[in-house]
Formats: structure tokens, sequence, C-alpha cells
């Protein structure tokens, strides 16, 4: 390899972890990560429905347990607002 043509590193902001799961999903998701590692952004439509999952989750929280990978969309602090009206969610719905 020729000096100043070395490959090029891939970095994943955010969560490496989670955008390289993404990357295993599917073809389409791959493409979406490659483009987010690039330019630090999510392809058109990728930040509107992660919001319009975020929105519903909130709007019935008790997804969080049901559904822990729904979890991933918050931050901690969100989570810990989120959390306790999950758990109360799910009592009220066994009474």
């Amino acid at each position: 390899m020729k000096k100043g043509n070395s490959p090029k590193k891939i970095h994943f902001p955010n969560n490496p972890i989670k955008n390289k799961d993404k990357a295993f999903k599917s073809d389409q998701d791959a493409h979406e990560v490659m483009i987010y590692a690039g330019t630090g952004h999510w392809p058109s439509g990728v930040e509107e429905e992660t919001e319009i999952n975020k929105g519903f989750i909130q709007k019935n929280p008790e997804l969080l347990l049901k559904v822990p990978e729904n979890q991933e969309l918050f931050t901690k602090t969100e989570l810990d607002k989120l959390i306790p009206l999950a758990k109360r969610s799910l009592e009220e719905s066994k009474d």
C-alpha cells in the first residue's frame, strides 16, 4: 500500500455496539449505519421513525418492560422517569 492510501477507519459515534448490531440485521440497516458512520447523521426517515416510536412508547410505557429492547431508544434520565410509570401501568392493568 502506498503512503497516504491507508484504509479508512470507520467510527461509530454514540453507541458502537448498538450500531454494530443494527448493521448485521439487514443490507438496508448496514447501509444506514454506513451513512451514519460517515456523516454522523442517520438517513432521512430513520430519526423521524425513532421519534415516532419514542412518542408511542412514552404514551404506553409498559412497552419498556414488555419489550426491553425499547429501552435502547431512551437515555438513562428518560428511563428513570419512564420505568416507574411503566411499572405503575402494568400494576393497574392487573387489577
